[in-house]
């Protein structure tokens, strides 16, 4: 298995595999979440996009982009620049870092 890393804040770090409850929750709200954006404007994607913000690569569950959605070209995959709603799954081994440092740095919050 290929474990993803996240760039934050000049630190690279491997993200935590997800448990199998992680990984139901996450297909149940892309199941419901996929429907509610069904014939609108928004797109959503999985836990595999990237977002990039500042000076850190993160890879949030879930994210939305409403309008359209715009990604760096300078890299490959493409990073999404502009999410307008990001779904965190938490768990206990992740609720420190999400709530945390990983919060701060998504592009949502700071355009809040």
């Amino acid at each position: 298995m290929v474990n993803k890393h996240e760039y934050f804040h000049g630190t690279v770090r491997a993200t935590v595999e997800a448990r199998p409850a992680h990984n139901r929750l996450c297909f149940n709200l892309n199941v419901v979440l996929g429907a509610q954006l069904a014939g609108n404007s928004c797109t959503g994607y999985t836990s595999d996009h990237r977002v990039l913000n500042a000076n850190s690569y993160l890879y949030p569950d879930m994210t939305v982009a409403c309008g359209e959605a715009e990604f760096s070209d300078e890299q490959t995959p493409e990073n999404l620049l502009n999410p307008t709603f990001i779904v965190e799954v938490i768990s206990e081994s992740t609720a420190n870092r999400d709530r945390g440092e990983k919060f701060m740095r998504l592009p949502a919050y700071n355009n809040i």
